[in-house]
């Protein structure tokens, strides 16, 4: 890819705020329940990479609804 430094730059921004968004979406649904009692190894949380995730459209058009933001 031959893109201009700035271009770079908002790009790694952009997937850093997808990783840190994601994260925070993984600690929420992981404090939301009983990770023991539903059976859900945390330790294999370190192996997710939010970045392969289906909701993740690193080139595609994100639409965002005003009435849906808290």
């Amino acid at each position: 890819m031959d893109m201009e430094p700035n271009m770079k730059l908002i790009l790694a921004r952009y997937l850093a705020c997808i990783v840190y968004w994601q994260s925070k979406e993984i600690e929420r649904a992981i404090s939301e329940c009983n990770p023991e009692i539903e059976g859900i190894d945390v330790s294999l949380l370190e192996h997710v990479s939010p970045i392969e995730w289906d909701n993740v459209l690193l080139y595609g058009e994100y639409v965002l609804d005003p009435g849906l933001i808290k």
